[in-house]
Formats: C-alpha cells, sequence, structure tokens
C-alpha cells in the first residue's frame, strides 16, 4: 500500500432489527425494521391466539398508512416462528411501506397489530 493511503474498510451490512410488537403472539420477525427488500419477499414471524381464526398480512403505503390492501389470502392456521406469507414486491413501486399482522378471534375481535415498515427496491 503508498505511503499516505487509506484502507479500504468494508461497510458493515445494516442491522436488521424485528419491530417491537406488543403482543408475543402477534409476531412479525422478518423483514427488519426499515430492511431494504425486493422481489419475493418471505415474510416470518407467529401467529396465534387463544380463539384463533385467522389472521392476514397487510401492506400500506409509507411510516404511516391511511389505507391497507390484504397481501396474499387469508390464512386459517396458526403460525410459530415461521412463513406468514409471501410479498411479491415486484407488484408494487419502489419506496416506503408498512407491512402489519393482524390475528383475529373467533369474536372478531383482535390484538394490537404488528408492524414493521420496510423499503422496496428493483
Amino acid at each position: 500500500m503508498p505511503t499516505g493511503a487509506v484502507p479500504l474498510t468494508e461497510t458493515p451490512p445494516p442491522v436488521v432489527r424485528p419491530p417491537s410488537c406488543p403482543d408475543p403472539n402477534v409476531r412479525i420477525t422478518s423483514p427488519g425494521v426499515n430492511q431494504a427488500v425486493s422481489g419475493n419477499v418471505p415474510i416470518r414471524g407467529t401467529a396465534t391466539h387463544d380463539k384463533f381464526q385467522y389472521y392476514k398480512i397487510e401492506i400500506g403505503v409509507g411510516n404511516d398508512p391511511q389505507s391497507w390492501s390484504v397481501v396474499g389470502e387469508l390464512h386459517y392456521n396458526v403460525v410459530n416462528n415461521g412463513l406468514l406469507e409471501t410479498l411479491n414486491g415486484g407488484g408494487y413501486a419502489p419506496g416506503r411501506y408498512t407491512l402489519r399482522l393482524v390475528v383475529v378471534d373467533q369474536t372478531g375481535n383482535y390484538p394490537p397489530p404488528c408492524q414493521v415498515t420496510i423499503e422496496l427496491k428493483r
């Protein structure tokens, strides 16, 4: 290395952390907060409840969506630390989106949803 040259250092990848969710039975573990994703994005976590009826993954534009769309279908089986849904990232314009997991019980009620904001890339 020439005198005075600064060695190249690799930038470590950003730390991906799951969102902080109020209910341990309604939890997205991946993708993480502000994670940049593209293509088919596996959404992993836990969706269960004492009187479980179904869960759904929803997506909205930006950090604080005013409206939500269901990703895929309603799911009628509990998931414990597994694949909840796969988001087809290519079906959306690049930008910031919020994903939310909603678990609905047999009375139609639901605990607070778990939300995570992501960055969709091409």
